[in-house]
């Protein structure tokens, strides 16, 4: 049984760690002046996703081009730059991309540093395959990436921003396995939101079937729904539905071989005792 449940996390964390390694790269590589370095230590769980905010406009003494050369367009800029980012955090893309006009029409040149901001938004109002095709030509063209690797990067980011759209199924299968492994690992939610993702997964999981054995964004998601639903529900306070979902998408492997009902009841509970932290009760 604790192969089971570590199996379940192990996935969980291989799953997150596609996005992670897309920034885990030397600073001052040109791949970081778009995409902050990432704290990829493996703690042993889940580590954030990267957040790939853009830069904010500094201009080169030397090089004359390289930004407006009066310094109240300059702090304009910065400004711009600075608040399209934090709108982008926020979820507001039409007020992102508003900024960033703004920006372009400042200073035309400077667009070129804010592809990646640019292409975030995009994905939130809507346009999800043309901020994906952004993000993947850029770590392709800056990063160097393969196209495989470009687009696997890509679909990791718009797992985060992707809202409705032309999004695919796919992307709405993975913008609902990040949901909830954020409301499992990061932020608390309430149980709606929990039961509402899971209602997607549940829905589009057998609808979108994995590119090939290498597509742990798809797979991975899914074999540790058992554990991530539960997580979420836990931390939003709804333990008795945790259990309901943990028994419900818990792995049939092991407990058929199990012939007595009371048995596999109880080996189940005592797994969810054992690994759902957030409902045991206080010392």
């Amino acid at each position: 049984m604790q192969r089971i449940i570590g199996v379940g996390c192990a996935v969980v964390g291989l799953a997150l760690g596609v996005s992670l390694a897309a920034c885990d790269r030397p600073a001052g590589s040109r791949a970081a002046a778009d995409c902050p370095v990432c704290d990829c230590a493996d703690s042993g769980s889940p580590q954030p996703q990267p957040q790939v905010a853009g830069p904010t406009p500094e201009a080169d003494p030397q090089d004359p081009s390289s930004g407006p050369a009066n310094p109240s367009a300059s702090n304009d800029l910065s400004e711009l730059v600075a608040a399209a980012n934090r709108k982008m955090m926020h979820g507001d893309g039409p007020g992102c991309l508003a900024d960033l006009d703004r920006v372009k029409a400042l200073d035309p040149k400077y667009e070129v540093h804010l592809v990646m901001t640019r292409a975030q938004c995009e994905m939130l109002i809507g346009q999800c395959q043309a901020g994906k095709a952004r993000v993947k030509q850029w770590y392709e063209r800056e990063a160097a990436f393969t196209p495989e690797l470009a687009a696997r990067t890509a679909e990791s980011i718009a797992s985060m921003r992707c809202r409705g759209g032309d999004a695919t199924d796919r992307d709405r299968l993975l913008v609902a396995l990040q949901d909830l492994t954020d409301g499992a690992y990061m932020n608390k939610r309430d149980s709606a939101f929990c039961r509402d993702r899971v209602a997607i997964i549940v829905d589009l999981g057998p609808k979108v079937p994995p590119r090939d054995v290498e597509d742990t964004q798809i797979t991975g998601g899914q074999q540790a729904l058992f554990y991530t639903s539960a997580m979420c529900f836990a931390r939003a306070g709804d333990c008795k539905q945790a259990y309901s979902s943990f028994r419900q998408f818990f792995p049939s492997e092991g407990l058929d071989a199990i012939a007595d009902p009371k048995l596999r009841e109880s080996t189940v509970r005592d797994a969810f005792d054992s690994t759902i932290v957030l409902c045991q009760p206080n010392p």
